[in-house]
């Protein structure tokens, strides 16, 4: 397989089960190619954090996966910590629901995205400037739509709303240049409005990079707004798969009927369209 052909992301018979042998996912397999949006799609328990988890080598202690997980060419599954990190923010950045879990509460905004963007420069063969340092965070915090980002880069974690603290979680995934963003849930702690900002964040960054995604979420009507192709996930394996728009219109298997009623039910009381 020439480098060209090689996808971005392929998982293989990906098992994910506790130590004492309690089966969580099950032979899971996949492929993402460059540019491509896939959704893991499921309720709580279903398995798609934890593949989000097992891709990026964050699994809980006590959670072992087994199979394969390939990023361009490297070989995740049973990789040191020492490959790990390398990929880390590099081939791969991740976006949690909570922005606070990937920011530090006791140092600015500003400090902590510099640092990504300095391991950046470093591998291009740059060494930046304070001055330039600082150019590339406001420009960083610009991209993802941060108004007055010189105030954002001063900010503590805690003086800034959730969207802000979200969106700067997002430049920081994105200021390794990854080829994989990986978002889990990353707007289900937001509000509507907010919601729908980030969403609209990530795909037009996401796009006009060729940043392959994968977006993890409950919310079919969410799903609906960033990714085209989507795996179902119930109990650890894979129920349904296809494109988005087909699996909301013809929706095969009973558990995949009850997320777009969810869905739908959800669509109506805020009285937008996005999940018909």
């Amino acid at each position: 397989m020439s480098e060209q052909e090689r996808p971005v992301l392929e998982v293989r018979g990906l098992t994910i089960s506790t130590q004492d042998g309690r089966g969580l996912v099950h032979d899971l397999s996949f492929r993402l190619d460059a540019g491509e949006r896939l959704a893991l799609i499921g309720e709580s328990g279903s398995g798609k954090s934890l593949t989000s988890l097992a891709i990026m080598g964050l699994l809980p202690d006590g959670v072992v996966a087994g199979g394969s997980v390939r990023l361009g060419m490297t070989q995740l599954i049973g990789a040191s910590e020492r490959t790990l990190n390398r990929v880390r923010g590099r081939a791969a950045g991740i976006v949690f629901q909570e922005p606070l879990s990937a920011l530090d509460p006791l140092a600015p905004l500003g400090r902590q995205l510099a640092e990504p963007i300095a391991r950046q420069a470093k591998r291009e063969g740059r060494r930046l400037s304070r001055a330039e340092t600082r150019a590339a965070v406001s420009a960083a915090l610009a991209e993802v739509a941060l108004r007055d980002p010189e105030r954002i880069a001063r900010a503590f974690p805690h003086e800034v709303s959730g969207g802000q603290r979200q969106r700067v979680a997002i430049a920081m995934a994105l200021a390794g240049k990854p080829e994989l963003l990986i978002a889990d849930e990353p707007t289900t702690a937001l509000d509507v409005t907010v919601q729908a900002e980030v969403l609209e964040l990530l795909d037009r960054v996401t796009a006009e990079r060729g940043t392959a995604v994968l977006f993890v979420s409950h919310d079919l009507a969410v799903v609906a707004r960033i990714a085209s192709r989507a795996l179902v996930l119930r109990g650890g394996r894979v129920v349904e798969s296809g494109d988005v728009a087909s699996l909301i219109e013809r929706p095969a298997h009973d558990y995949t009927r009850r997320l777009v009623g969810a869905a739908r039910e959800l669509d109506d009381a805020l009285g937008s369209g996005g999940a018909r």
